[in-house]
């Protein structure tokens, strides 16, 4: 009853700021504002993207994904001008719902108007934008072939680095492998805050509290973070933490593969801590801190935890036959 009596009140406090958070900068309330307009439109195109990439899409499929997408570029137009890469990777699906449906002779699909007029007023691009692209699993397995299961087994958390500098190119890299994680909708809400200077790596590890005996050591520190305002309703007030929890490990893989050594350091602090930290750094208060990443290169030898990993038969379950 002690432990209720002194934590509970602390823990609904926490819970009513992030409820109060998730509802001023999200999309829920009023879906108006530049980002969380743009984020509705990348999800809208996106819905249509899948359909074109089913095994057989449905002619005339997507009649209210395509409304709902033509209203809301017009509004972005409208609110805040003509273009922007999101819109141009929005009208190039359209260009890729009409190509396709030409060609299979459905003349009469949905929002044709609307669509043809969009595509008319259209600024080219050289490079594609948006829509579908044929892969071929020869070209998959030939990029594959070279990556064992020791690539994944040999990432190790690293706490003690080298003197050497780490190149900002090769953090560069792994940021683009870090942007190939699946989001939802496709709407990249990761981002990374790359510290260079040491003393204000010192100041953040030091409010991180978690690299006690190596924060000395470490070369460049990451922050990943989440733009809150790309998601929206109750069913997404997780969502932030399961994208970026993904881009932050794709972004360590992508470390790994540069030959650069990371450690993953937590941010589970309260909300008052978490102001302190963007104050720090200067982040927005959308911005959702998922967590620091110590980054460094690899001495010729280091030691590691043993860190024993479970049974795999212990964390997996086989449905083979469902009774309903």
């Amino acid at each position: 009853m002690y432990r209720l009596l002194k934590s509970a009140p602390q823990v609904f406090m926490e819970y009513v700021k992030d409820f109060s958070r998730y509802l001023k900068y999200s999309g829920t309330l009023d879906g108006t504002p530049a980002q969380n307009l743009l984020a509705r439109i990348t999800a809208t195109y996106h819905n249509i993207e899948k359909g074109l990439s089913l095994p057989q899409p449905r002619l005339g499929f997507g009649k209210e994904n395509l409304g709902n997408l033509i209203e809301a570029i017009h509004k972005y137009q409208r609110l805040y001008g003509p273009s922007h890469p999101v819109l141009s990777s929005a009208i190039e699906v359209l260009a890729t719902y009409a190509s396709y449906h030409e060609t299979h002779d459905y003349p009469d699909y949905p929002c044709k108007r609307e669509i043809l007029k969009m595509l008319a007023a259209r600024p080219r691009h050289p490079a594609q934008m948006g829509g579908t692209r044929l892969v071929t699993r020869e070209r998959i397995m030939q990029a594959v072939s070279p990556v064992s299961e020791q690539f994944f087994l040999q990432r190790h958390s690293i706490r003690a680095f080298s003197d050497r500098e780490v190149d900002l190119a090769d953090i560069e890299a792994a940021i683009r492998v870090a942007q190939k994680s699946p989001v939802v909708c496709n709407r990249q809400s990761g981002a990374v805050h790359v510290i260079a200077d040491p003393e204000l790596i010192q100041a953040a590890l030091d409010l991180q509290m978690g690299a006690r005996g190596f924060s000395h050591a470490v070369n460049k520190l990451l922050v990943v973070t989440v733009d809150l305002r790309n998601f929206w309703q109750a069913g997404e007030r997780n969502q932030g933490w399961m994208d970026g929890g993904m881009f932050a490990m794709s972004l360590i893989y992508g470390l790994h593969l540069r030959g650069l050594g990371s450690c993953c350091l937590n941010w589970s602090k309260t909300n008052r801590q978490t102001q302190q930290m963007r104050e720090l750094l200067g982040l927005q208060q959308w911005e959702s801190i998922i967590m620091l990443i110590a980054v460094g290169h690899i001495p010729e030898q280091v030691v590691v935890p043993f860190s024993s990993r479970k049974d795999p038969l212990l964390v997996t379950r086989v449905i083979t036959k469902w009774q309903k």
